[in-house]
């Protein structure tokens, strides 16, 4: 895991998407300066759960990738294009997915099939959309 990942994304309260998990990490203590204990925290992890769900390697998304999703889900005020960020990975296809507000309030954790959400492209500009909260 490099510095610029765990560093300038994981921690960075600045960066379009990452500032939203930099404040989970900042409230358990982490920090950009000692960047590498959290790197070293999250391989440790991602090996358990590795170790935990048989043949997790062979999926195509991994734990804390940015994800794009492919489909509106309205009983969760979610449409397509929404950003959200994969927290597990279940076998043969499956995907805990959470979607955030800009805020960085979680606003729907939403088990999903890999064919529903796509991978981050250089092509695409993020947007903020209002959530209508009256649905």
């Amino acid at each position: 895991m490099d510095r610029a990942k765990v560093a300038e994304y994981l921690l960075s309260e600045s960066h379009p998407v990452g500032r939203f998990k930099s404040v989970f990490f900042l409230t358990l203590g982490y920090s950009k300066d000692s960047w590498n204990i959290l790197a070293q925290d999250l391989r440790r992890g991602v090996s358990t759960i590795r170790h935990c769900i048989s043949g997790a390697t062979n999926m195509k998304f991994k734990l804390l990738e940015t994800v794009v999703l492919n489909r509106d889900i309205p009983e969760h005020r979610l449409k397509k294009g929404d950003l959200g960020a994969v927290v597990q990975v279940y076998e043969p296809d499956g995907l805990e997915v959470e979607f955030v507000s800009a805020s960085g309030m979680t606003e729907a954790l939403v088990t999903l099939k890999e064919p529903d959400v796509r991978p981050v492209s250089q092509d695409d500009l993020i947007a903020v959309r209002q959530l209508d909260r009256s649905a």
